[in-house]
């Protein structure tokens, strides 16, 4: 591209018409195609002078975009031959592979039967270049009529292509080699409500069930995750400095107050004030002895990459 400084173009008279001939860069091929493209009228009322045809000859040129540099890393990536699947099998690689951030196995299983099942079937033999709102229109419209994903799992699922599409990037500059932009409406995503979301949970019985069967110390993380929503992880880096002074278990606003810092500050649990969830039947030996049995098999470590016991 560095060695293109842009077309002029050739003007000629075709038939009645002045037309300028310039070259364009096409999907697919190797070899340049010669494309006309009029100008005025040679004779008569529009027809313009030889200053006025060389500018509206490089308006021509200049809108149609052969001159531009996404026009040409788009064809010359086109003309490597990239296909989805290739690209969608480079980028989970490199998501479970890399430094920075690598993949949870769980969530690298959710995406790779994601790529199997759903994506890879319609979309696998497409070339990257054309994997666009078009292609993904029809896969929304087929996960719909499954039946056999709600509208969370759908939407997600349909990140992972656009993840995949925008993991294309030119090595040395970066940039995405094909830009596109999503329409939701387009596609008919649908709307993710969370009062219809499948959320699985134990009921009060179940709940009351494991808690008779489990052993004192273990009570007390099953008492504490099922009224608050904490994760196991969440329960035993619960600050214990404060559990002289337990209040009692309470369902109102200072409850609703707690759970929010815990979801807000879930990379910080040991920060959360323990006096606000637990009951007052726990003590602070109880709940140390939970940290010291829970902790130490499951190598819980605090941010600072110590051990939390």
């Amino acid at each position: 591209m560095s060695r293109r400084s842009g077309q002029c173009g050739h003007i000629e008279v075709s038939g009645r018409w002045y037309v300028v001939r310039f070259w364009m860069d096409v999907l697919g091929r190797e070899e340049r195609r010669l494309v006309r493209e009029k100008i005025c009228p040679a004779k008569g009322p529009g027809r313009l002078s030889e200053s006025e045809r060389k500018r509206k000859a490089k308006e021509i040129i200049a809108a149609s975009g052969t001159d531009t540099v996404e026009h040409f890393e788009k064809i010359v990536a086109s003309n490597l031959g990239t296909m989805f699947r290739e690209q969608a099998e480079w980028w989970l690689n490199h998501m479970q592979t890399r430094k920075r951030r690598p993949l949870a196995s769980s969530t690298f299983e959710t995406w790779r039967c994601c790529l199997d099942k759903w994506l890879l079937p319609p979309l696998g033999d497409l070339p990257l270049c054309a994997v666009d709102n078009d292609p993904v229109k029809e896969l929304v419209a087929k996960m719909v009529a499954s039946e056999e994903l709600g509208p969370k799992s759908t939407n997600e699922y349909i990140k992972v292509v656009k993840m995949v599409v925008a993991s294309a990037k030119d090595p040395k500059t970066r940039k995405q080699l094909y830009p596109v932009f999503w329409d939701a409406e387009y596609l008919d995503l649908p709307i993710v409500e969370k009062r219809n979301q499948k959320r699985p949970a134990f009921d009060s019985e179940t709940v009351t069930r494991l808690v008779s069967s489990a052993s004192w110390y273990v009570q007390i993380v099953y008492v504490l995750a099922a009224a608050s929503g904490m994760r196991i992880s969440e329960v035993l880096g619960l600050e214990i400095d404060f559990a002289d002074n337990f209040q009692p278990f309470s369902s109102g606003r200072r409850f609703a107050s707690a759970k929010r810092r815990i979801i807000s500050r879930r990379t910080t649990p040991s920060e959360i004030l323990i006096s606000t969830l637990l009951s007052s039947r726990c003590s602070r030996s109880s709940l140390a002895y939970v940290r010291q049995v829970f902790c130490s098999p499951l190598g819980m470590e605090s941010r600072s990459r110590t051990p939390t016991s």
